[in-house]
C-alpha cells in the first residue's frame, strides 16, 4: 500500500510541473540545462523540448497511477482502496483529456471508470455519463466496456437509466444492448415508463435489426402482465376530456400547419388521440366523463385520411372543433370522484387485480442495490382527487401504499415532463456534487427534489411536495385589506405605464418594446422604485415570523432560505430555468427551504422564445434583497452562491455527459422550440432538430468555463430576436450603463466575478421596471 501511495504521489508532482509548464511557456529556458536534462531522464523524453516533456509527463502521471492501481490488488487491501486508487486514474484521465484524444486514454478511462464502479465506487458511478459520450466506443473500445461493465454489478446503472435507453438508437446502442438486458431482468419495473416513452423515437426500419430485435426483447421481459398496459391505459384518463381533446387537436393543428406537414407524426397523433380518447367500447377504464366529447368523434373519424395525409384543407373542420372547445373549457367545473375518470383505478386492489404487484414510481435511485422485496407497492387509490386551478387543470390523486401511508402525486397532461424530470436527475447530481465538497457539505448546501415520472410524451406523474406554500401566497397572506389594495393598484399601474408609449392597437409584445424604446433607465428605476414602494418592505420579513415560534427560529428560518435559495439560483441559471414567477417558487413551511417547480421554460427559452424575454438570470426583486438586511446581497447569500457555482464549474463535465440525453432524445418542447429556431433561422428541418439542442448545452459550457452571464443572455437574445426592431434595446438594457457587468471581459471570470454579474444583472431596475406583469418584480 506504502508503494502505491508513493506513486500516486509522484504523479501529483507530475501534474504540478506540467500545470507549471502549461502556465509558464518560457520557465524551462530559466532553468539549468543539467535539471531540464535530469527530468527529461527521469519521464522517459528523447529531448528536453517542452512540448516533448509536457507529452511524456502527462504519460508519466498516468503510467504511475495505472501502476498504484495494479498494486492495490482486491486480495490485500480493501474494495474501498482499489475503488479510489482506479478513481484517481479516473480523475486523472479527465482533466487531461481534453487535451489529448490518443487511444490509450481513452481505453483508461473506460478501465478505470468501470473498474471503480465494479469496487463500489459513488464517484465514478456519477462519470458513468461521460463514457456514454467518448470517441471509439462504438468501434474500438466496444469490446473493452462489454468486458468491464459486464463486472459490474447492474444496480449501479439504474441512476442512468434515461441516458441509455436514450442513446439506444444512436451509434453506440449496440454497445449498451447488454447493460440494457440485464436491468430488464433483474429490475424490470424500473424500466417499464422509461422504455415505453423511449421506444417512441426509435428508428426501427429495416437496416436497424439489432434495435428492433432489442426492443421486441425488452418488451417482452418488462410487459409480462397485461394489466402494465391497462394501468398505463388508466392513468391516461385521469384528466379532463374537453382539455385533454383541445390538446390533441391543437397539437394536429400546429402540425398540418407546417410548411412540410409530417405524415408520420400526424398519423401518430390522431391515432393516440382516438385510442385514449375515443375507445371501441365504454369499459371500466374510461369513466363517464369521456361521454362528454363524443359529439366530435364522428367529425373526426370522417376527416381521418385527410388529416393522415396532411391534407391542410381539413384545417377548417380542426379549428372549428377547437374553437368551440375554447369556450367550453373556460366553464369547466371538475369531479372529484375518481370513478368518474377511470372506474378501474377507482376499484384497483393490488395483488388481486394481477400476479404482479405493481410498484409506486420512483424507488430505484442507483443509490444502492435494490431490495425489492422491501419496495413500497400500489395497493389502492383513494376514492376521491383534488383537481387543481391551473391551465392544466391537473388531478391530485392519493396512492394507497403497501407500507400503509398514503403516498400524493400531481398528474398532469399536456406536458412532456421529460424535461421536468432530467433537470430534477441534474439537481440530484448537482446534490452529490455538493456534497464531496466540504465546504458546501459543511454548509448544508443542497437542492430540495422530488420525483417526476413521465408516462408518455403528454402525460406524467409528480410527487407532490408536502408542507410548502408558493411563494405568492406566504407573502400576500401577511397584508392586511389595505395593503392588498395597494398590491392591486401596483398592478394596474405597471400595465398603464408599459402601454402608454403605444396607441391601443399595439399587441402585447409591442408595448414591452416601445417601453425599452422610449423609457430611458432613469425615468424606468424611478416608476419601478413606485411600485415597489406601494408593497410593505419587510413583507418577507412578516411572512418568516409568521412561520416561526419564536425569534431564534425566525434567524434559523431566514438563513435556510437565504442559503438554500442562493443554491437554487445558481442551479437555476446554470440550467437557463427562466418563468420564476411567485407561484413557481416554494417555500417550505417547516424550514424555510426553497423549492423550484415547473421547468416549462428552461435553457434559455424565456429569453429566447418568450413574446417579452426575460433579461434577469433569476428572481432576486427588492423585497428578497430587504430580507437580507444589512448585507443584503453582498453578504451570506453571495458567499453561498460562490461557493456552489465553484464546485460545479469544477465537475462540470459529469453535469455535460448527463445534460447529453437532451441532445440524444429531444423532448417534445425542445422540438418545438427547434421548429420555431428553423423559421427564424431560416435552417433545414434536419439542421434545426439536431442544431437547436447542441446550442444549449454549449451554452451550458459556457457558463461553467466562466462567461459572464451577460454574454450568454446576449446569445439567447440574438436568437430569438434577431430580426426585431427592439434587439438592440434589449441588448443595451442587458449589458447596463456603467454597471458591474459591462466592466468584466466576455469570458474566463472567476466564480466570485460570475456572481457578481448575476447579482448586478438580477437586482438592476432597469430590467425589473420593464419585466412582464405577470412576474410581479416589484414584489
Amino acid at each position: 500500500m506504502l508503494h502505491a501511495e508513493t506513486l500516486q504521489h509522484v504523479s501529483v508532482m507530475a501534474a504540478g510541473i506540467l500545470q507549471q509548464l502549461e502556465q509558464q511557456p518560457g520557465v524551462l529556458t530559466k532553468l539549468p540545462a543539467a535539471e531540464v536534462k535530469k527530468l527529461a531522464d527521469r519521464i522517459g523524453a528523447p529531448d528536453c523540448s517542452q512540448d516533448t516533456l509536457m507529452q511524456n509527463l502527462k504519460q508519466y502521471g498516468l503510467s504511475s497511477l495505472k501502476t498504484a492501481a495494479e498494486v492495490v490488488t482486491p486480495r490485500g487491501n480493501s474494495e474501498q482502496a482499489v475503488a479510489k486508487a482506479y478513481l484517481q486514474v479516473a480523475k486523472y484521465c479527465r482533466a487531461h483529456s481534453n487535451t489529448s484524444r490518443e487511444d490509450n486514454f481513452g481505453t483508461d478511462i473506460v478501465t478505470s471508470i468501470l473498474r471503480a464502479m465494479r469496487y463500489g465506487s459513488k464517484d465514478a458511478r456519477q462519470l458513468f455519463p461521460c463514457l456514454l459520450q467518448l470517441p471509439g466506443l462504438d468501434t474500438s473500445l466496444s469490446e473493452l466496456f462489454h468486458k468491464e461493465s459486464s463486472a459490474v454489478p447492474v444496480w449501479m446503472f439504474l441512476g442512468w437509466v434515461n441516458q441509455l435507453l436514450a442513446c439506444l438508437g444512436t451509434p453506440v446502442g449496440p454497445v449498451l444492448h447488454d447493460i440494457i438486458l440485464r436491468l430488464a431482468e433483474t429490475y424490470p419495473q424500473s424500466l417499464i415508463y422509461a422504455f415505453q416513452l423511449s421506444r417512441e423515437k426509435y428508428n426501427l426500419e429495416s437496416g436497424h435489426v439489432s434495435l428492433k430485435a432489442l426492443v421486441d426483447q425488452l418488451a417482452s421481459l418488462l410487459f409480462t402482465d397485461p394489466v402494465i398496459d391497462i394501468f398505463l391505459r388508466a392513468f391516461s384518463c385521469l384528466g379532463q376530456p374537453r382539455k385533454m381533446l383541445y390538446h390533441f387537436v391543437e397539437k394536429l393543428e400546429q402540425l398540418l400547419n407546417a410548411k412540410r406537414p409530417n405524415c408520420d407524426s400526424l398519423h401518430h397523433m390522431y391515432d393516440t388521440m382516438m385510442k385514449e380518447l375515443f375507445p371501441s367500447s365504454y369499459g371500466k377504464i374510461h369513466g363517464a366523463l369521456f361521454k362528454d366529447i363524443q359529439e366530435y368523434r364522428k367529425r373526426l373519424e370522417k376527416a381521418e385520411s385527410n388529416i393522415k395525409c396532411g391534407n391542410k384543407k381539413v384545417l377548417k373542420d380542426i379549428c372549428f372543433i377547437k374553437e368551440k372547445l375554447k369556450y367550453i373549457i373556460q366553464d369547466i367545473k371538475p369531479p372529484v370522484q375518481l370513478k368518474d375518470y377511470s372506474p378501474w383505478l377507482s376499484e384497483f386492489q393490488g395483488g388481486k387485480h394481477c400476479f404482479l404487484e405493481l410498484e409506486i414510481p420512483g424507488q430505484y435511485t442507483g443509490e444502492s442495490k435494490p431490495l425489492i422485496q422491501h419496495h413500497v407497492k400500489i395497493a389502492g387509490f383513494k376514492q376521491t382527487v383534488v383537481p387543481m386551478k391551473t391551465l392544466r387543470l391537473p388531478l391530485q390523486v392519493t396512492i394507497f401504499g403497501s407500507d400503509a401511508k398514503e403516498h400524493q402525486y400531481l398528474v398532469k397532461f399536456g406536458e412532456d415532463l421529460r424535461q421536468d424530470q432530467r433537470i430534477e436527475q441534474l439537481f440530484n447530481l448537482m446534490n452529490k456534487i455538493l456534497d464531496q465538497d466540504p465546504t458546501c457539505r459543511h454548509r448544508n448546501l443542497s437542492i430540495t427534489t422530488y420525483q417526476v415520472v413521465p408516462l408518455s410524451s403528454h402525460l406524467g406523474i409528480i410527487q407532490w411536495v408536502d408542507g410548502t406554500e408558493a411563494l405568492k401566497g406566504l407573502m400576500l397572506g401577511v397584508l392586511d385589506k389595505n395593503e392588498k389594495e395597494s398590491y392591486k393598484k401596483s398592478c394596474e399601474e405597471h400595465c398603464k405605464w408599459i402601454s402608454k408609449p403605444c396607441n391601443p392597437q399595439c399587441s402585447f409584445y409591442e408595448k414591452y418594446g416601445e417601453a425599452h424604446m422610449k423609457y430611458s433607465p432613469e425615468e424606468t428605476s424611478a416608476e419601478f422604485r413606485k411600485k415597489v414602494n406601494m408593497i410593505p418592505w419587510d413583507i418577507m420579513r412578516r411572512a418568516l415570523q409568521r412561520l416561526s415560534v419564536s425569534p431564534e427560529s425566525y434567524f434559523i428560518l431566514r438563513q435556510s432560505f437565504a442559503c438554500s435559495y442562493a443554491v437554487l439560483c445558481i442551479a437555476h441559471w446554470l440550467l437557463g430555468i427562466g418563468d420564476r414567477h411567485l407561484s413557481n417558487i416554494l417555500v417550505s413551511v417547516k424550514d424555510g427551504r426553497c423549492v423550484g417547480i415547473d421547468f416549462g421554460s428552461a435553457f434559455g427559452t424565456a429569453t429566447q422564445f418568450l413574446p417579452v424575454p426575460e433579461l434577469m438570470p433569476f428572481r432576486l426583486t427588492p423585497h428578497i434583497v430587504s430580507l437580507l438586511q444589512p448585507l443584503e446581497e453582498t453578504g451570506l447569500f453571495r458567499e453561498t452562491m460562490i461557493h456552489c457555482l465553484r464546485t460545479l464549474r469544477n465537475n462540470y463535465d459529469m453535469l455535460l455527459a448527463t445534460m447529453e440525453v437532451f441532445v440524444q432524445e429531444p423532448s417534445i418542447d425542445w422540438l418545438e422550440f427547434a421548429s420555431r429556431h428553423e423559421s427564424l433561422n431560416k435552417k433545414s428541418h434536419e439542421e434545426s432538430q439536431t442544431w437547436y439542442p447542441q446550442q444549449k448545452l454549449d451554452l451550458a459550457k459556457l457558463k461553467l468555463e466562466g462567461a459572464n452571464p451577460v454574454t450568454i443572455t446576449t446569445e439567447e437574445l440574438k436568437a430569438g430576436f434577431k430580426d426585431s426592431k427592439y434587439l438592440a434595446k434589449f441588448l443595451e438594457c442587458v449589458k447596463g450603463h456603467n454597471s458591474v457587468r459591462s466592466q468584466m471581459p466576455s469570458y474566463q471570470l472567476l466564480p466570485e466575478e460570475q456572481v457578481d454579474s448575476l447579482l448586478d444583472q438580477a437586482t438592476d431596475y432597469n430590467i425589473l421596471g420593464k419585466t412582464w406583469q405577470g412576474w410581479e418584480p416589484w414584489m
